[in-house]
């Protein structure tokens, strides 16, 4: 162009006419690019934030999961675990029970309707006199979802006895739970411990019994032990987000992507917001879905009239009149300043990339960062820096990290190389603990790095640091769980019998019990099937459906019986507990035995003595009782209940009053007298004959005989035991010779007959009064 205008004698004057007016043109295109700029940026800003929002949403959610993962580890090793077990572990390991808007934590029994009231007398006598359980709505389930507990007691004593399984969102998320054997989040519900009556949820995390390893809905019911579980008000959870504290948007969550009250809505940041539009809506507006544990939401996000009057337009028509200016300063320069203009604008944008970019950079990272003097004063911070600790820029500068941020519990050796590094001028990276500005404390990776001029100088440190707080606590947990595995592995190994296999049966393992009772070396041992120590006593059968169990991934216990090197035989109870790989194929299967050689030897015995004791009492044919004196309950055989033309069944309950009300009275005075001496120690036994109504009405004569077989420390009689033997045939017989001698008494005196007899044992004569 210049050469054209030089060709028509227009160059002096046209030049810089044209150079202003391209330049003015430039101006004011450049200041509408700068707002439409501006609007991107300020979209991607809201765009991060509402990301920010979404993922601390999700993170508040999943919080109770991990003490509730790491409490389910106590669960499955011993069932009959208390409120008191659960409290002294979590004390023991640092759990917290509650959280903000996690009201506590607890467990939810699974009692079938028929168990019901052995249930409820059970939690009763454990400690518990006034468990009472609490339905809500649907109570024609034939199981219920009692809670058993929850920690801390004094916020939730209205939720103990509850059975969340009669109303139906709190029982669909428990059996969903169950069925799925992952953490479940509820739909919304009202908590019955929450007294505003906001909108919650109940989080649940089920516990089956260790070793069970279900993979289907079924084994997941059969393998159940209990639910562990949090309830949660919504709306302290959510308190205190940072970007709606600051002001830059407002949210609610809802169980569709319309977000109306109908359709669900669960939170609302803002309750005057009437929706994405309402009175408080700014320009620009986001939907999110949270993936919770079991359950998604959908947040609904718009940015507020303050973040948006922070996106003024001057600053872009400033530049379009600064862009004038400078138009009118370059067409008067143009000539003499056309190269170093260009080379100045190409080093100034390069330069203004570069710094755009690490602001950019700086400013929006998930990290915390910030820069300090060489004195450790800190002079500027990040948006990560506000949202992970709670102090704003004008709360930290001017203190140092360690005035600002120090817990008192932190390493010493992290805080040495801190100062070390400070000192020296050097960069370094620790993991310490830190306290917000809330109070609540958290782990921070930090990197430490020295800032110098372009002369080498040590101008100051930038610190980038990360929250890991969630990982450390993983990491604890982890700990504490492989401890109590191995604690529990190494008192298994000492009291057990114990021998792992491998797929195809083959011995891989075997602990020095299996050695000592099977009498065979351990290198006698691996490598071989547990068929070195059959007995051969069980039935192929037995053998067939123990592994049809196991290899489908099912344990299975029963007892066996094991022949020693020697020959010798044992008994063991035993549980074969199959383990599955990554690939979903049994890797080895571990058996624990416990020797019950002895207990099966005394059965055995016992079985004996009582089939002697069966026989010679049907022999005798003698009836036999047993009587409770604490409860007054009285025990007969049938054949008592025979002696009196009776059967067992039609007696029904017998206490001592069955015996007395069938007894003749003029006998129950004297037994009864009989057993106060007996109870004394006066006599060593009780015998007494008895005269006991017969069904029919007549009497039947009873010899009772009986002796304490129970005292109590104090002396008491607590058991007796005795038997009843039918002696009418020997009473009549002895009536019927009574009879005889009145009659032959009688012949004789009328007859003046006497009589004598001689015994020629003893030679001793009687006479008969008749002869005397």
């Amino acid at each position: 162009m210049r050469r054209w205008l030089e060709r028509r004698g227009l160059h002096d004057w046209a030049l810089p006419a044209v150079i202003g007016l391209l330049g003015s043109l430039l101006a004011v295109t450049a200041g509408v690019w700068r707002h439409h700029e501006m609007q991107a940026q300020a979209r991607s800003a809201f765009e991060r934030s509402v990301d920010r929002v979404a993922d601390d949403v999700m993170r508040r959610f999943r919080q109770p999961i991990f003490p509730l993962k790491g409490a389910s580890g106590l669960y499955a090793a011993s069932p009959r675990v208390g409120r008191a077990e659960f409290r002294a572990y979590a004390e023991a390991r640092g759990m917290a029970l509650e959280f903000a808007g996690v009201r506590g934590l607890g467990f939810i029994q699974r009692v079938e309707r028929a168990n019901l009231d052995a249930f409820m007398a059970s939690e009763r006598q454990d400690g518990a006199p006034n468990f009472a359980l609490r339905q809500l709505a649907d109570k024609s389930h034939d199981d219920l979802y009692v809670i058993k507990f929850i920690e801390p007691l004094v916020h939730n004593v209205s939720a103990v006895g509850l059975d969340v399984g009669s109303e139906p969102l709190r029982r669909e998320a428990a059996e969903r739970a169950v069925t799925e054997g992952e953490p479940t989040l509820s739909a919304t519900i009202t908590l019955v411990q929450d007294e505003k009556r906001s909108p919650g949820f109940l989080l649940y995390v089920p516990v089956y019994r260790q070793g069970s390893n279900p993979v289907t809905p079924q084994q997941r019911r059969n393998a159940l032990v209990g639910l562990l579980y949090a309830p949660i008000v919504v709306g302290e959870l959510l308190s205190n987000i940072h970007e709606v504290a600051a002001g830059d948007l407002e949210f609610k969550l809802s169980a569709d992507a319309e977000g109306h009250v109908t359709g669900g809505l669960v939170f609302t940041s803002n309750a005057s917001a009437s929706g994405p539009a309402g009175p408080t809506a700014g320009r620009f507006a986001a939907a999110r879905t949270l993936a919770l544990p079991g359950r998604s939401l959908v947040m609904q996000a718009h940015s507020t009239r303050q973040f948006d009057a922070a996106l003024s337009a001057w600053s872009a028509w400033l530049l379009a009149g600064a862009g004038l200016l400078v138009s009118g300063l370059l067409a008067a320069l143009v000539r003499q300043q056309t190269s170093g203009r260009r080379r100045a604008e190409a080093l100034a944008h390069t330069m203004t990339a570069d710094l755009a970019r690490l602001a950019q950079v700086a400013r929006h990272t998930s990290n915390a960062v910030l820069i300090t003097d060489p004195a450790l004063h800190i002079v500027w911070v990040n948006e990560g820096f506000t949202r992970i600790t709670g102090y704003t820029p004008e709360a930290a500068l001017g203190k140092t990290p360690g005035q600002l941020l120090g817990s008192g519990k932190a390493d010493p050796a992290a805080l040495r190389l801190l100062a070390d590094a400070a000192a020296a001028g050097t960069s370094c990276r620790v993991e310490i603990l830190n306290r917000a500005r809330d109070g609540h404390e958290f782990w921070f990776d930090v990197e430490i790095q020295p800032l110098h001029d372009p002369n080498g100088l040590l101008t100051g440190f930038m610190e980038v640091g990360s929250d890991v707080t969630e990982r450390h606590l993983a990491q604890t947990q982890l700990q504490a769980a492989l401890r109590d595995n191995d604690a529990l592995l190494r008192t298994i190994d000492l009291h057990a019998i114990v021998s792992v296999a491998d797929r195809g049966g083959r011995i891989t393992q075997a602990n020095d019990a299996f050695c000592h009772i099977s009498g065979y070396r351990r290198d006698e041992l691996i490598g071989q099937n547990h068929r070195i120590i059959n007995s051969g006593l069980e039935t192929a059968e037995f053998w067939a459906e123990m592994w049809r169990s196991i290899a489908a991934g099912t344990p299975w216990r029963g007892e066996v019986c094991n022949r020693a090197k020697d020959g010798s035989l044992y008994w063991v109870d035993t549980l074969i507990a199959p383990f599955v790989g990554a690939d979903g194929r049994i890797e080895k299967y571990i058996s624990i035995r416990t020797d019950i050689t002895a207990s099966k030897t005394a059965a055995r015995a016992l079985a004996r003595e009582r089939l002697a004791l069966a026989n010679i009492i049907e022999g005798t044919s003698v009836g036999t009782w047993e009587w409770n004196l604490e409860t007054d309950a009285l025990v007969f055989n049938e054949r008592w209940a025979q002696m009196i033309g009776h059967t067992l069944a039609e007696l029904g309950e017998t206490r001592m009053a069955t015996w007395r009300d069938r007894s003749h009275p003029e006998d129950t005075a004297r037994t009864e007298a009989l057993l106060k001496q007996h109870f004394r120690g006066e006599l060593p036994a009780l015998e007494s004959e008895n005269r006991v109504r017969h069904r029919d009405g007549h009497w039947v004569w009873v010899l009772t005989r009986g002796k304490v077989s129970q005292r109590a420390q104090d002396g008491r009689p607590c058991w007796m035991a005795g038997t009843h033997m039918d002696i009418s045939a020997r009473k009549q017989a002895e009536a019927a010779l009574r009879a005889s001698q009145e009659l032959l008494d009688r012949t004789g005196r009328i007859g003046g007959v006497g009589g004598w007899a001689y015994d020629l044992g003893t030679q001793a004569i009687e006479w008969s009064d008749q002869t005397c």
